[in-house]
C-alpha cells in the first residue's frame, strides 16, 4: 500500500543516510519503526501486541516438513504430548 506522509526534511535525510549505510530501503526502516511503535505499551501499561517467548530445546521432529500442512495437522492432532513424540 502506498501512503503519503509529510516529514521534516532533516529527518528524511537522516533516514536515507541510515538506509544507505545499512543497505536497506527507506520503506523497510519506516515499517520497522511503525512495528516498534505499535508494540510499545499503551498508556495502560499493556503492550498492544505481544508474542510469547518460547525457550524450548531441539527443533523440528524428524520427518516434519513445515510446508506440508497435512503432516503438521496429523502430528498436532495426536493424543501424545509433543515432547513425547520425539
Amino acid at each position: 500500500m502506498k501512503a503519503t506522509v509529510n516529514l521534516d526534511d532533516r529527518l528524511y535525510r537522516k533516514v536515507k543516510i541510515k538506509a544507505a549505510q545499512d543497505g536497506v530501503t527507506v520503506t523497510s526502516i519506516f515499517e520497522a519503526a511503525l512495528e516498534r511503535f505499535l508494540a510499545e505499551p499503551t498508556s495502560t501499561g499493556k503492550s498492544r501486541f505481544e508474542l510469547p517467548l518460547l525457550k524450548g530445546k531441539g527443533g523440528l521432529m524428524p520427518g516434519v516438513d513445515l510446508t506440508h500442512g497435512e503432516t503438521l495437522h496429523r502430528i498436532l492432532e495426536q493424543d501424545t504430548p509433543l515432547d513425547q513424540q520425539r
